[in-house]
């Protein structure tokens, strides 16, 4: 095996690793949702400051003060496990009423990313 095929293959075994420690974390806290990884991690063109995009879609709807709690206790959690995280939590209902708008993230979060 080459050298470069082995860095390859365990940079995928860490990336998994962590896509796995993200949705473990956010699942302990919201149970039943739906974890998208967007921006530069899910398009491969991230470096090793790059952090984590994740919509975290609900089947219910939050205040906005509620949401706000869970995007903070996510990413503290994370933050713990040395992952740095953009956490945007939204209802289907949000989804449907945002994911059409032109320049709205969660439009382009549901364009380029990828489930978790």
């Amino acid at each position: 095996m080459r050298i470069f095929d082995l860095i390859v293959i365990l940079t995928l075994e860490s990336k998994d690793k962590i896509l796995n420690q993200i949705r473990t974390s956010v699942l302990e806290i919201l149970p039943g949702s739906e974890i998208i990884l967007f921006g530069s991690r899910a398009r491969n063109d991230a470096d090793d400051s790059s952090d984590y995009d994740l919509l975290i879609i609900l089947n219910s709807s939050l205040h906005s003060a509620e949401r706000l709690k869970f995007q903070a206790l996510i990413r503290k959690k994370l933050a713990v496990q040395n992952i740095l995280a953009d956490i945007i939590v939204q209802s289907r209902s949000d989804i449907e009423l945002k994911k059409n708008l032109p320049g709205h993230i969660v439009r382009s979060a549901l364009k380029e990313g990828v489930s978790v």
